[in-house]
């Protein structure tokens, strides 16, 4: 796992060659055939059914399947370019058919997952995100009623742009009905929403 990220190499020697850094030090895993009928999330793998969701304020797409996952989702990509860093077109990985993928990457095969700035924030390699960065993307996870993982939390193979489906089809609709009548853009670090999304970091970290 890869453990020089942005935050490291700017301690170091500045930020002009941050891109550089990280490109240097990645360390993705070898590329594998993923065989199962469903992700590792559990969702059946599809070709069709999917939906092609345009970034609110930005010209980034991402394709996904329709529904619940695609709304959920949307609302991911949507807060992580308002209040973490912008995205543009090619910056969202979505669904793929392409098999040669391990577990976290096969959820995108059932379209139940978006990879922000792959390049950016490639797999396995970590510390590419200031603390008040991972806490805002804690609080979006709060958002959605814990129906997504941030890949950020996989213990084998982390990806801090991944974020996927992790519950039931069901359940996910009840979480779309929450995030739609929550309404306005919450406040991340008030005490309340901090505690939530904390506990829900301790939760998902367990598995």
């Amino acid at each position: 796992m890869t453990t020089l990220g942005r935050r490291g190499f700017l301690a170091g020697v500045g930020g002009v060659a941050l891109t550089l850094s990280v490109g240097a030090t990645e360390a993705a895993a070898a590329p594998t055939e993923w065989r199962g009928r469903t992700s590792a999330n559990g969702w059946p793998i599809r070709t069709r059914g999917m939906t092609e969701v345009r970034v609110e304020g930005s010209t980034a797409t991402m394709t996904a399947l329709a529904g619940p996952a695609a709304i959920l989702l949307a609302h991911v990509a949507r807060r992580f370019h308002y209040e973490i860093t912008p995205l543009a077109a090619g910056d969202i990985l979505g669904h793929t058919t392409d098999r040669r993928v391990g577990a976290l990457q096969s959820n995108h095969l059932s379209g139940t997952a978006i990879s922000l700035l792959p390049t950016r924030l490639p797999l396995s390699s970590t510390g590419n995100l200031y603390p008040h960065e991972i806490a805002t993307i804690r609080d979006i996870l709060t958002d959605c009623s814990a129906a997504i993982r941030w890949g950020g939390d996989d213990l084998l193979t982390p990806q801090e742009g991944h974020f996927a489906l992790d519950i039931t089809p069901a359940a996910a609709a009840d979480a779309v009905r929450t995030l739609v009548a929550a309404g306005a853009i919450p406040d991340p670090f008030t005490p309340t929403r901090r505690a939530k999304s904390l506990a829900l970091e301790r939760r998902q970290r367990r598995r």
